[in-house]
């Protein structure tokens, strides 16, 4: 005999009980074919028919987006957010690095003349880190100009919390005891009143090297850019997944 969970329940069941169970809806499937089993058992006609499973559709899903609206809108605020982030560090990199990385020797002009002052300034400067901290450092610059030139010469580095910059010191002293001083700067800087310095020759001795200004900001160069780029790449490719596809493929 078949029996299921509710086999054991429809033995005490007189036969007109059964034939109720069978007729009526207020009984699961699974009790009026039990009633059915207890039936049948006992030679007793009815008119029970098994009911097939009902099946899912798959087309109710099919289209229905299950993440919410909130949801998909903060996804769609954050590929912003990532994407203005990956397209400002790439900014930074081509507008405020690059043009010194990518400068040539054969650009330059000199701009000679004798010391009339020379000093350094040693600054606090504050800044937010990545965790959203007051980070507080000293930042030295050395500043000086020449006899009969109408411009501002300046170094500037970050000293972290030093008191003093030993390099900026020494080529203070050097132009303060100089006789003559050759400085290096772009040719379309030259009506500028604070031009860049490339390199600055002393009595015909160099001390600010060209390659040493040109490099001392490379790795910041390259670090902006991968981080720019990939943040961009990142978000491009998950709003536009086929268009990516087709370009590896």
């Amino acid at each position: 005999m078949k029996k299921n969970y509710f086999s054991n329940k429809m033995i005490s069941k007189s036969d007109s009980k059964l034939k109720e169970i069978i007729s009526s809806d207020s009984f699961v499937e699974e009790a009026k074919q039990a009633a059915a089993w207890e039936l049948d058992e006992r030679k007793i006609g009815h008119n029970y028919k098994l009911q097939p499973p009902k099946q899912i559709s798959n087309n109710l899903f099919k289209n229905y987006d299950f993440r919410s609206t909130e949801s998909k809108g903060w996804r769609k605020y954050h590929e912003n957010s990532l994407l203005f982030f990956g397209l400002t560090c790439i900014a930074c990199a081509i507008y405020f690095i690059a043009p010194t990385i990518f400068t040539f020797k054969k650009s330059l002009i000199q701009v000679e003349g004798r010391l009339k002052s020379a000093d350094i300034l040693i600054e606090e400067v504050s800044s937010f880190n990545k965790f959203g901290y007051k980070a507080k450092s000293r930042r030295a610059t050395l500043y000086f100009s020449l006899t009969g030139i109408n411009k501002r010469f300046e170094l500037m580095e970050n000293i972290g919390k030093d008191y003093r910059h030993e390099k900026f010191s020494s080529i203070k002293n050097r132009l303060r005891s100089s006789k003559q001083i050759t400085v290096w700067i772009k040719k379309k800087e030259k009506k500028s009143g604070k031009p860049k310095v490339f390199q600055i020759d002393i009595d015909n001795t160099t001390i600010l090297t060209f390659n040493e200004v040109k490099t001392e900001r490379n790795g910041i160069f390259i670090f902006l850019l991968i981080l720019g780029l990939s943040s961009t790449v990142f978000v491009l490719w998950r709003k536009y997944p086929d268009k990516f596809e087709r370009i590896i493929n």
